[in-house]
């Protein structure tokens, strides 16, 4: 709903396009600010980035190899 609106707000405007999704223009607005300025966000939601950005090193780290392949070493992941 988010990017609908920012797509469409030029033209349309916020609040008309809000009476028509199940969001409150304040919400809208607030996941802005937070987009802007993410230490507007709450502990929770920060924690989450941190543990994503993590786990998406570990798997750049990983050889993806397919499971035919002889050279397949040990932290390869088959697919």
């Amino acid at each position: 709903m988010i990017a609908f609106i920012d797509d469409h707000r030029g033209e349309l405007g916020v609040e008309p396009i809000c009476k028509h999704l199940p969001i409150a223009p304040s919400t809208y607005y607030d996941h802005l600010a937070k987009r802007a300025d993410p230490d507007l966000r709450s502990d929770r939601a920060r924690r989450d980035v941190v543990n994503a950005v993590s786990k998406l090193a570990h798997l750049a780290e990983l050889k993806v190899t397919h499971p035919c392949d002889e050279q397949a070493g040990s932290r390869g992941v088959f697919i």
